[in-house]
């Protein structure tokens, strides 16, 4: 076995999935990120300071979920007022409405499993509604207990830019707000 046969199945924590997973190298402009197998995201990314947003938009069924995550944002600095939606249909009319009003949030967090219109088409039509106003995406969350598989990384694909974390193995709120910084540091940090 080469050298670069066994470094593509080197093991790194993936802050996406919760748990050690197996990495592949990506060559981007001069130098090698390590990503992770399942979810794509770089994993020997440099700590950098995270962008606050004016508005992020959350969006579970859960009414607990939802008040974690807006803590979570807001204590962490992430975001400087959350718009939480219980579901699919109110999160289109939020972001239509910040659309209207020319005050895009910086990211958006979507659970993907919600009655009605799940996180999948709900990204799939912001999708949508984002080119009928001729704004740039705007960077995703999906939020989910399921493993990202391969079906799931064609959504982060289709919906780029869009990151995934699996909140099933982050016991306590704690844990899942450093993970969750941890993404948001790629999807916007300081000075992009």
């Amino acid at each position: 076995m080469s050298l670069q046969e066994s470094d593509e199945h080197n093991f790194m924590f993936c802050q996406g999935c919760g748990e050690n997973v197996q990495t592949h190298p990506v060559s981007v402009a001069d130098r090698i990120e390590r990503r992770c197998l399942y979810c794509g995201l770089v994993l020997d990314a440099q700590e950098t300071t995270v962008e606050t947003h004016d508005t992020v938009i959350t969006v579970d069924d859960s009414p607990l979920l939802c008040g974690v995550l807006e803590d979570l944002l807001l204590e962490r600095g992430l975001a400087r007022s959350v718009k939480a939606c219980k579901d699919g249909s109110e999160f289109i009319t939020v972001l239509t409405q910040a659309l209207l009003a020319h005050k895009p949030p910086g990211f958006m967090v979507l659970d993907v499993q919600m009655p009605i219109i799940n996180g999948i088409h709900a990204a799939l039509a912001a999708r949508a509604i984002e080119k009928g106003f001729g704004t740039p995406p705007i960077p995703i969350i999906f939020f989910s207990v399921k493993k990202c598989d391969e079906n799931f990384r064609k959504v982060l694909q289709f919906c780029a830019p869009a990151y995934y974390l699996n909140k099933g193995t982050a016991p306590t709120p704690e844990l899942i707000g450093e993970r969750l910084s941890a993404i948001v540091r790629q999807v916007s940090p300081k000075g992009k």
